[in-house]
């Protein structure tokens, strides 16, 4: 039985199946927090804040009400918390096979800052055990607009390039992937503190993703790239003054999105598949 929990009350096809209840709130300020997880056997953390020109607010959202919500879940016994964190714990480089015992590093990526900060938190753990999974980009599903929508609309319009050459392989991890993963975890007794990294398993670049999302829906191919050394400078200026003004979160592009699209990222994971039995499979226009 799931209780859902989000800041907004839910509209009627939020969820395909009934759900057993719904806590409305923000995790940093809601009260009464405590009485919604009385009697959880398990806590499955996935708010996070994704963009903000503002340091202080990733620690706030993606930190601060982590901590918050893990303290509850000691407090009440509850044995078992698992959270959502990110690949970009291993930091913004090349990586080919990159496990979960590698070194974690954030660069000047405050969102990874505080991913890392907040998976520090459960170090100290002693009544819950705590699950980490490390998921890619994460797309798919009815809800994603974030990135699949986002991709179809820029097709739809002709809007769509490619900045660089874009065909490295790219850490993809479909919902229905993650959501697997998600229930493996559930179905274990894991002890102590355990990281997994969850991804598709594929070597697709963001070149074949978008390729293959065009002609799945029949829309035009884009055929527009711009040279990796004419985009990278400009992207950086217009980043470095939309930070100064404060607008940075609202860009569709930046210098840390530049980069992913053009480093190889592939992550192991062989500690999922082997000790959870989790077992990726292709969805949508990826098959």
């Amino acid at each position: 039985d799931v209780i859902a929990h989000g800041r907004r009350r839910p509209v009627e096809n939020d969820f395909e199946r009934p759900i057993f209840g719904y806590a409305q709130g923000d995790l940093c300020t809601a009260p009464g927090l405590d009485e919604t997880l009385e009697g959880c056997d398990a806590v499955v953390h996935c708010a996070a804040r994704l963009r903000s020109a503002k340091p202080e607010v990733f620690q706030r959202d993606n930190v601060d009400a982590t901590e918050r919500l893990f303290k509850l879940c000691e407090t009440l016994g509850i044995p078992r918390f698992i959270h959502m964190s990110s690949v970009v714990v291993y930091g913004r480089r090349e990586h080919d096979g990159t496990n979960e015992d590698a070194e974690r590093f954030a660069d000047d990526d405050p969102y990874a800052q505080s991913k890392i900060k907040a998976e520090n938190l459960f170090a100290k753990a002693q009544s819950t055990n705590v699950v980490i999974l490390r998921p890619g980009l994460v797309w798919g599903g009815p809800f994603d607009t974030r990135f699949t929508g986002r991709m179809v609309g820029l097709l739809e319009k002709g809007r769509c390039f490619y900045p660089g050459p874009c065909n490295t392989p790219m850490p993809f991890t479909h919902i229905e992937n993650l959501g697997q993963a998600l229930i493996r975890v559930l179905e274990r007794e894991i002890e102590g503190v355990r990281a997994y990294n969850i991804t598709d398993g594929s070597d697709a670049s963001f070149r074949i993703f978008v390729e293959q999302l065009a002609l799945d829906r029949g829309l035009p191919l884009p055929h527009l790239g711009i040279p990796l050394q004419w985009v990278d400078p400009l992207v950086s200026m217009i980043w470095r003054t939309a930070q100064f003004v404060g607008v940075g979160e609202e860009l569709p592009l930046n210098p840390m999105y530049l980069q992913l699209l053009n480093t190889p990222a592939r992550y192991s994971i062989d500690r999922a598949r082997n000790e959870l039995g989790y077992a990726p499979v292709e969805y949508e226009h990826m098959a």
